[in-house]
């Protein structure tokens, strides 16, 4: 496909009507392709018990409100993401960090856990390690097995 003609359609690509949508959602113009994606892969694959809770940075140097900035990673600049992944690494259920949420109760890694992980979830009992998130599982009634930190397991 020709540059010119790739340009053409992506100006034409629109998945939300901009006079109806939620301006107080900074997705608002790609929220229904994340809810269509988070569907299907919730639908397609059945992972096992265990879980991880994890973040990742997609490169992006465009202007967007929620670009991060970490100079610790390769890519500096970028949108972060919290995925929820089976043990093989399928990713369950995507969530786009888009900034401060004025209706998120507790902290960020508290509202991430409790996004991610749905009420359905939590009523099966599903275990979960999160990675590089200090997210408090106690506030959520799920079964954690093991230590989630050193204190807990003896070894400070």
């Amino acid at each position: 496909m020709v540059r010119s003609r790739f340009e053409t359609l992506l100006t034409c690509l629109h998945f939300v009507d901009n006079d109806n949508a939620d301006k107080a959602n900074r997705l608002y113009k790609i929220q229904p392709v994340l809810d269509l994606l988070n569907g299907s892969f919730q639908k397609m694959y059945k992972p096992p018990r265990e879980l991880c809770i994890d973040e990742s940075m997609v490169p992006f140097r465009g202007r967007v409100v929620f670009k991060q900035f970490n100079k610790s990673k390769r890519y500096k600049y970028g949108i972060k993401l919290f995925k929820l992944c089976s043990k093989g690494g399928y990713t369950r259920k995507v969530k786009v960090y888009a900034g401060k949420d004025v209706t998120r109760v507790g902290g960020v890694p508290d509202s991430v856990v409790l996004n991610l992980m749905e009420a359905t979830w939590i009523k099966d009992g599903i275990p979960a390690q999160t990675a590089g998130i200090q997210a408090c599982l106690w506030r959520i009634p799920c079964y954690s097995e093991g230590p989630t930190s050193l204190e807990q397991s003896g070894r400070t």
